[in-house]
């Protein structure tokens, strides 16, 4: 994994954590994104590690575009019929309805997911085995969890959903192929989309911009109570509760905060899960929207349908179906950066020797059209990508 930490690639996913057998890795983070670190001693070179790495194993054919796997895909607005989970999420309760249902009827037995915790230091992934548990973690996190290295916790003989980035769906699938009752255990994939992950100093300077100088005595809830939710902060003292524009838009958001390895990510809508959750932007102008969430879904197989179409019919979620266009139209940011993504690979794919690439050129290139690079925009991204990969090589980019 050292090889990772060099060329910065890594998402600090933590799934080498779970699949290394010498258990010669441990997640760490000095303030920046996870990395691993490895115990040298007890490192047996077997290569696992690096088989089931998403981070330097690029492979672009899930995140082009979204129709793309077992079925033709089924796009929607929603929100959990349970008006207080719906408001205590940032995006209608979605998820959390979805993880206590499966629980509840007994179909699975425990979920993979971020949990805020009651201090900095305690933000994480975890197992959770119990409806209650998934209702504490019903929250928006900023922060670098890993969330690959829960898996190591996981046990053949039960069933579970695992909630996470694309980058760790990624990591999963590839882990799967290495052990194939994963594949069992996994009863479904539920993706986030996700723009980047900023550093755990962006949090930092969040805290202590606003007077909160012992961060490790602090609570953030980085968006709760309504759409799209106010950011919390409290030691015990004080509280400060700060509009998501000042929280993400002048801090967690910039630039300077987004790991390089995002900034190459073109599968910010988690082309390996089975659904895929994420805000309806476009709704922001609706009153009724400002207080009670809606959540953008993105239905990828059968096994999704069959989850959502279940819930939808028993009243535990309220699902209107939407075009493909209102998808593009509410999360138009994040796919504008994954197009600038892709011209930051096929620049790194022509510099650095030390990735793997496993698609062919003429794929990788399928997500950006021929007349882009003559574009107003095609030429702002491209001169966005010299300048990100320039960064990146004189070491401007730490993790």
């Amino acid at each position: 994994m050292s090889k990772v930490n060099k060329t910065r690639l890594c998402h600090g996913c933590g799934v080498c954590f779970s699949v290394c057998p010498a258990e010669a890795i441990i997640m760490k983070n000095d303030g920046l994104n996870n990395y691993p670190s490895v115990d040298e001693r007890k490192c047996t070179s077997c290569g696992l590690c690096l088989q089931v790495c998403s981070g330097i194993n690029i492979n672009c054919e899930r995140s082009m575009s979204f129709k793309q796997l077992d079925c033709e895909e089924k796009y929607y607005m929603g929100y959990s019929d349970n008006s207080e989970l719906r408001q205590k999420a940032a995006s209608g309760g979605v998820i959390t309805q979805i993880l206590t249902s499966l629980m509840s009827s007994g179909e699975i037995e425990g979920a993979v997911i971020a949990t805020p915790g009651n201090q900095l230091e305690q933000i994480n992934a975890v197992l959770v085995e119990d409806v209650e548990q998934i209702k504490g973690c019903s929250s928006t996190i900023y922060y670098p969890v890993s969330s690959c290295a829960v898996i190591k916790k996981l046990s053949p003989s039960k069933r579970y959903v695992f909630v996470g980035k694309g980058c760790d769906l990624d990591s999963l699938s590839r882990l799967q192929k290495v052990h194939p009752w994963l594949s069992k255990s996994i009863h479904a994939k539920v993706g986030l989309m996700c723009h980047h992950t900023p550093y755990a100093k962006a949090t930092v300077e969040l805290l202590k911009s606003h007077g909160f100088d012992d961060v490790n005595k602090c609570s953030i809830r980085y968006r709760e109570n309504g759409w799209p939710g106010k950011t919390a902060i409290s030691d015990g003292n004080r509280e400060v509760r700060l509009e998501y524009s000042q929280s993400w838009g002048k801090h967690l958001g910039l630039s300077r905060n987004m790991p390089f390895r995002c900034m190459c990510c073109t599968n910010g809508m988690a082309g390996h899960a089975d659904i895929v959750v994420g805000d309806a932007w476009k709704l922001k102008q609706s009153n009724d929207n400002s207080v009670k969430g809606t959540s953008l879904i993105v239905c990828r197989t059968q096994n999704g349908e069959s989850i959502l179409k279940r819930f939808n019919t028993s009243g535990q979620l309220h699902l209107d179906e939407v075009k493909y266009g209102f998808v593009t139209e509410c999360q138009s940011n994040l796919i504008a950066k994954n197009t600038k993504a892709s011209y930051c690979l096929l620049l790194l794919r022509l510099l650095n020797s030390n990735v793997n690439f496993e698609n062919s050129f003429s794929q990788q290139c399928s997500n950006i059209r021929p007349r882009d690079f003559f574009t107003i925009r095609g030429i702002k991204n491209q001169l966005s990508a010299i300048k990100a990969i320039y960064m990146y090589k004189i070491g401007k980019f730490d993790c």
